[in-house]
């Protein structure tokens, strides 16, 4: 019998988080805000409620505080930034040249535009154009990187 309530407990707070996934990618909920949430309410370890089994407990604290690394290094993953461009059908890059006349890349550098433009002059880079407003979308900068390929770097005018 208590090996059954153990398995609906689980099953209980494996739901929930589950539901929390679902909800970021539909709602645009931050993943850490709701982890942080989960991982208060199960606690870790040696203090977690009766009803959360310390393993599911500290898996949980394990996952958001690799989240919370992972964000404080790479904030742009908070906003669920994602991108393809495939070329042409053969994308395994066979023909495939880094190329200043290709298609425009967006790279989000959130409120770092000029300390970006910086790091890629330093590492090889040129700057074809300097900050530029682009109307209510922020400012960019264009550049040739290291290896030949052109790309934009983008911030919002909110974050300046």
């Amino acid at each position: 019998m208590l090996q059954c309530i153990v398995l609906f407990r689980c099953r209980l707070v494996l739901g929930i988080f589950i539901a929390g996934l679902v909800l970021s990618g539909v709602s645009a909920l931050p993943l850490q805000w709701e982890l942080s949430i989960l991982d208060r309410w199960s606690g870790s370890g040696q203090t977690a409620p009766n009803f959360v089994p310390a393993s599911i407990g500290d898996f949980i604290s394990f996952v958001h505080s690799g989240i919370e690394k992972t964000y404080a290094q790479f904030p742009f993953f908070g906003y669920t930034t994602a991108g393809c461009l495939c070329v042409r059908s053969d994308s395994g890059g066979v023909d495939n040249r880094p190329s200043a006349n290709g298609p425009l890349i967006y790279l989000l550098v959130e409120g770092r535009l000029d300390e970006a433009v910086e790091a890629a002059r330093a590492n090889g880079g040129k700057i074809l154009r300097a900050r530029q407003k682009i109307g209510e979308h922020g400012f960019r900068a264009v550049i040739i990187d290291s290896e030949g390929n052109r790309i934009a770097l983008h911030t919002s005018a909110a974050s300046l």
